[in-house]
């Protein structure tokens, strides 16, 4: 991207703002980690209630090793949590709902007494994020090591993918294209610099 782009303007706000407000209107606390920009990122967030910035100085070792900061720093805050969601900040519009929906669907296995799977959010077939992880995934998602990848466990422990109906839980932005192409699709024009 050639700059930080949880810090992009999205709107009347930054990204890294415009998706933590998206997730908090259904899941708290909420756990943000960072690698870079941890200061930056956390003025973005400072204001929203039950949202907690944490560092992973070990962020470019991998994406686990932020998973298991955020787990740890989950297991403090709230230690009878029975699940929780991994989501990648540079997909935005994973609108609200896509979280209300993983959320009842593990609600409702549990309620039937399935036993507790990873829920994979999807669009017409293909994978995308969030992902829900049950309480029962912590212990083999804490013992991976660098290198390893989280869809490692998912193959060993199970999961399946819940058709979501949006496009944003398969789109990122990489690039600024990418970030460019997005903001036109869901109508965000980007705040700019005068």
């Amino acid at each position: 991207m050639g700059r930080q782009k949880l810090l992009l303007p999205l709107g009347d706000s930054t990204v890294i703002r415009f998706v933590a407000q998206a997730i908090l209107q259904v899941v708290s606390p909420l756990i943000v980690v960072t690698g870079k920009a941890e200061v930056e990122i956390s003025d973005s967030l400072k204001d929203l209630e039950d949202t907690l910035v944490i560092s992973n100085p070990s962020w470019q070792s991998g994406m686990v090793s932020s998973a298991q900061a955020g787990i740890s720093a989950l297991l403090v805050r709230s230690p009878d949590c029975q699940g929780f969601f991994i989501h990648h900040a540079d997909k935005p519009f994973v609108p609200p709902e896509v979280f209300a929906a993983l959320s009842a669907r593990a609600e409702n296995m549990d309620a039937q007494g399935e036993r507790p799977i990873a829920l994979i959010a999807s669009r017409n077939g293909k994978p995308g994020h969030p992902v829900y992880f049950p309480r029962s995934y912590i212990q083999a998602i804490m013992s991976l090591e660098g290198g390893e990848r989280l869809r490692g466990v998912i193959e060993e422990l199970g999961g399946t993918q819940v058709e979501c109906g949006s496009d944003a839980v398969t789109e990122d932005m990489d690039n600024p294209g990418e970030y460019e192409a997005l903001l036109a699709k869901y109508g965000m024009g980007a705040k700019r610099d005068r």
